[in-house]
């Protein structure tokens, strides 16, 4: 495939960032960093959509018990950063696995 050339993936990523919601901007780029720090793992082209839906599932059961685990008011800041992290982490990861199924599912009516 083709390579864009730098000024019209500059004027594209512009693009993309002003029709974006912020908050969603904000997901895709953590979406990023945890593909980014998971691509040792490889792709998940091939990856059995079972294992896929499994991943899935058990980080949406990650999520909800992070989730459960809300720090009150009096907890130090410190914590509340650490446990929205963990919030961010396990949100991201759901996204990914479901895009993952997705991308494996769009690839798959192409053929």
């Amino acid at each position: 495939m083709a390579q864009l050339p730098e000024e019209l993936k500059m004027i594209l990523q512009m693009e993309v960032k002003n029709a974006l919601r912020p908050e969603l901007l904000l997901f895709v780029q953590e979406m990023q960093e945890q593909l980014d720090r998971n691509k040792e793992k490889g792709h998940w082209r091939g990856c059995d959509d079972e294992i896929l839906i499994s991943e899935l599932q058990m980080h949406v059961g990650a999520l909800q018990r992070t989730l459960y685990k809300q720090p009150d008011h009096k907890t130090s800041s410190g914590r509340k950063a650490d446990w929205l992290r963990k919030v961010a982490d396990d949100a991201a990861d759901i996204a990914n696995f479901a895009m993952m199924l997705w991308d494996n599912a769009k690839d798959e009516t192409a053929r």
